[in-house]
């Protein structure tokens, strides 16, 4: 909900397309950072084996990885050996 009582419409402004490829506020910047961590790994060495730069994998841990494509995201998720799915806050919703 909008804070004036609206339904916001996430996709105004963006390209087509555009909104299927972000992982904006899902993303759990506290998880990354913990699975990082228990991998021994420093962010630098993270963002070197994922091949995103090291402010931009801060940003995500940090809680500002707003402007985080879903690929980037899978970058990270793929270099710590977990899946997408272990980094989101959001529950996963079975359509019936």
């Amino acid at each position: 909900m909008h804070p004036r009582g609206g339904v916001r419409n996430p996709s105004r402004g963006r390209a087509s397309g555009e909104l299927e490829r972000r992982a904006p506020r899902y993303v759990c910047g506290d998880k990354v950072r913990s699975l990082r961590e228990r991998h021994g790994l420093s962010a630098a060495r993270l963002a070197g084996l994922a091949d995103v730069s090291l402010p931009t994998l801060r940003a995500i841990e940090n809680g500002r990885g707003n402007a985080s494509s879903v690929d980037t995201v899978t970058k990270i998720t793929d270099a710590l050996g977990v899946r997408l799915d272990d980094v989101l806050a959001v529950s996963r919703v079975v359509a019936s």
